[in-house]
């Protein structure tokens, strides 16, 4: 085994939290003309970090804020599956509100009756809902699919209840049985399109936000850039 594998193996068998503290000490100990140059979504994203945790230009940068921007940057390198985050900015605020009034005129063009209308919204901002609060919005589509299987099954469930539909039956048995088939048949499926949906207005609205912070290190990169950060572990 070479002296590569050896430190390797021995460097796969630390913490995870070992792990991050060495990349950083080891990026750290090449010589500036061997960095890579960021690029400007890296740049974005190190200064909204740094201005949220409310860290000025020239000051210490905390190890803790270092390895988020490290964590932060392994993440990016997988597939990003959009979904309703927790804390919301203007951006995706405006994102939001504008998928809502396009939701409402599309379906007002379509002549869809007013409580069709109501039950199509309430039916997506559940799904919205449940990516962020289910599996601590880790999983974004199981969730979708849950709340759209459950979601569809109360909405069955009670309108067959508000016909009286149990009563012709004889007991509410096969109402509840029907109301389970339909939630697994149509509402997962309805469910996952619906959280497809709701993924896309948020990858909308990170467009949005990565444009704006693009545009302000374009106006001010000195802001920006790494020489001004002095990390301290």
């Amino acid at each position: 085994m070479s002296d590569y594998d050896e430190t390797l193996h021995r460097a796969q068998s630390l913490h995870p939290d070992e792990r991050l503290k060495l990349i950083g000490r080891l990026w750290a100990s090449l010589p500036r003309e061997c960095w890579l140059p960021a690029t400007a979504d890296e740049l974005a994203d190190a200064n909204r970090l740094t201005t949220k945790q409310q860290i000025a230009r020239g000051d210490e940068v905390p190890w803790a804020v270092v390895e988020q921007l490290l964590a932060d940057c392994v993440r990016s390198s997988r597939p990003k599956v959009y979904s309703t985050p927790r804390r919301f900015d203007l951006a995706t605020m405006f994102a939001v509100t504008s998928a809502y009034a396009l939701l409402f005129a599309a379906m007002a063009a379509l002549k869809f009756p007013p409580i069709a209308s109501i039950l199509t919204a309430t039916f997506i901002t559940l799904v919205g809902i449940g990516q962020s609060i289910l599996f601590g919005g880790l999983r974004p589509r199981t969730a979708s699919i849950l709340v759209g299987f459950v979601a569809y099954f109360v909405i069955t469930f009670g309108w067959f209840i508000y016909l009286g539909s149990y009563s012709r039956a004889g007991t509410i048995g096969p109402v509840f049985f029907f109301g389970i088939v339909s939630g697994v048949v149509y509402g997962a499926v309805l469910g996952y399109i619906a959280g497809v949906m709701v993924g896309g207005v948020f990858l909308i609205a990170d467009r949005l936000h990565r444009l704006v912070n693009r545009r302000r290190v374009s106006a001010d990169p000195v802001e920006a850039t790494d020489e001004s950060l002095v990390v301290t572990s």
